[in-house]
């Protein structure tokens, strides 16, 4: 009987073993997979709340827009029963076009971007930031990001653990047809005045972005003019901003590489091709060079 009680003790010390994400698989994943067997498609977007089990993303709808282009709307996922549920439209979506739908470290706060009016008695706009907070099991009404926001287009959100906030505009003033810009959630919906991030804005069009939580490397795509390709690329934090922008081995391939996006706990890195959603371990991202040749090693 002591024997038994002190066995209940022991296995009661015991860790508690995480719970499985429904994107986890077993074995090591070297090269990109698609995701949930290619049943789930987005156009602009990949925001899962931190247990993995809802998943928001951004489809085209039948709804035309004053130039004649389909809207986009944000959809929402549900995980149970080992599988996939969806789609449903999202609480916070709107008559207006609704997509890029991005979770802050925590899950308490979503943004997204819409050409939604700002205001009542206003006309639709050309596309600002907005998001909405964590109100219980629900979410809030949304609420525009005005502090960041122009006549031109604000989008793509990417939330860092300290509040730091980056997002892409092309508004007067940008180095390319899209740049990067850095400000800081204040709390409520302020925000520190943006900044243009110098070291990696180019000529060419910086669009989608997911900086590591931590803020250690950041995963974008740029857009060529010469080439008319969009392909990711991957610049680590430096200490005094960031360093060189390389191409991300592993993943660019014909067609354009969207939505780069990295799994609340850490281990994949997701993105889009076609519409598609693939994912890969980071791990496999994140080789640095080795001096034996021909061999690459893990940092």
């Amino acid at each position: 009987m002591a024997a038994a009680c002190a066995s209940t003790a022991h296995n009661e010390n015991r860790p508690a073993v995480p719970d499985r994400h429904p994107y986890d698989i077993d074995q090591p994943v070297d090269q990109p997979v698609p995701f949930a067997s290619g049943q789930i498609r987005t156009v602009n977007g990949i925001a899962f709340t931190p247990d993995g089990r809802t998943l928001y993303t951004a489809n085209w709808v039948a709804d035309l827009d004053s130039t004649g282009r389909r809207r986009l709307r944000i959809f929402e996922w549900r995980h149970r029963d080992g599988a996939w549920h969806g789609p449903e439209p999202a609480s916070f979506s709107s008559r207006y076009t609704d997509y890029q739908p991005v979770m802050a470290p925590g899950g308490s706060r979503l943004y997204f971007q819409s050409t939604r009016p700002v205001s009542s008695g206003t006309g639709e706009v050309m596309q600002n930031l907005w998001f909405v907070d964590r109100d219980g099991d629900t979410w809030s009404s949304a609420t525009a990001a005005t502090a960041l926001n122009t006549p031109a287009r604000e989008g793509y959100a990417a939330p860092l653990m300290d509040g730091t906030l980056y997002f892409n505009s092309d508004r007067p003033g940008s180095r390319g047809l899209q740049d990067f810009y850095r400000s800081r959630a204040l709390g409520g919906d302020a925000f520190a005045p943006p900044m243009p991030v110098a070291e990696l804005n180019t000529e060419h069009s910086e669009n989608d972005l997911v900086v590591d939580p931590a803020g250690r490397f950041v995963i974008f795509n740029r857009y060529g003019e010469a080439t008319r390709e969009i392909d990711l690329y991957i610049a680590f934090a430096t200490g005094q901003g960031w360093g060189a922008a390389r191409p991300l081995d592993g993943v660019n391939a014909l067609g354009w590489e969207l939505t780069p996006s990295i799994s609340p706990n850490g281990r994949y890195f997701f993105f889009t091709r076609q519409s598609n959603i693939y994912q890969i371990d980071l791990a496999a991202l994140l080789y640095t060079d080795d001096p034996v040749p021909g061999r690459r090693r893990r940092p």
